[in-house]
């Protein structure tokens, strides 16, 4: 009588002993067979896991980075990237750009005499004011300290003096800061 395995033609054999032998042999086959498809089958759940957490992580990570380059607090960093854009840009099509540079006067007075909390107030009134005072696609930013930036596109010097002299004016009036 002849058999089938691996594709060879080999002679069976009748021994019982040797029948009960490829018995367990393809038992312990099946059986190697049924542990790695479940290794596979759960390394692929693993991995799928892991993807979707990766991509959840990776949208989180871009939502903290726009918004830390959209608070006028903390993002001299996206000024810096974007001026230099803008000024590439400016050069490269030979128009003008302008940027003002504002300070405030006496600010660690204000830290001192009444708290840091309220420092932390008034620059955000203050950068609340610079970016409803100025076009969408001018670009304004913490520069330090209390130092603000404002990046004006597309504006030669008068039109950005004109600005920084409304600033200057407005600021310099008492109660122009108030807490908002």
């Amino acid at each position: 009588v002849l058999g089938l395995s691996e594709n060879k033609i080999e002679p069976q054999s009748n021994s019982l002993d040797e029948h009960e032998k490829n018995n367990e042999d393809n038992l312990f086959d099946n059986k190697h067979f049924v542990i790695l498809d479940a290794l596979t089958h759960l390394t692929n759940r693993v991995i799928a896991d892991l993807e979707a957490s990766n991509n959840e992580l990776k949208a989180t990570q871009n939502k903290l980075t726009e918004q830390a380059n959209r608070d006028y607090l903390t993002n001299r960093r996206y000024f810096n990237e974007i001026a230099n854009d803008f000024i590439a840009l400016s050069k490269r099509d030979k128009k003008p750009i302008s940027v003002i540079m504002l300070d405030i006067d006496n600010f660690k007075q204000i830290n001192d005499e009444y708290g840091h909390t309220v420092g932390d107030e008034v620059l955000k009134s203050l950068a609340l004011i610079l970016v409803n005072s100025t076009r969408d696609s001018d670009i304004v930013s913490r520069f330090g300290g209390e130092e603000f930036s404002i990046l004006l596109p597309l504006t030669g010097v008068q039109p950005a003096f004109k600005l920084a002299e409304k600033f200057r004016l407005l600021f310099k009036m008492p109660g122009s800061l108030a807490i908002v």
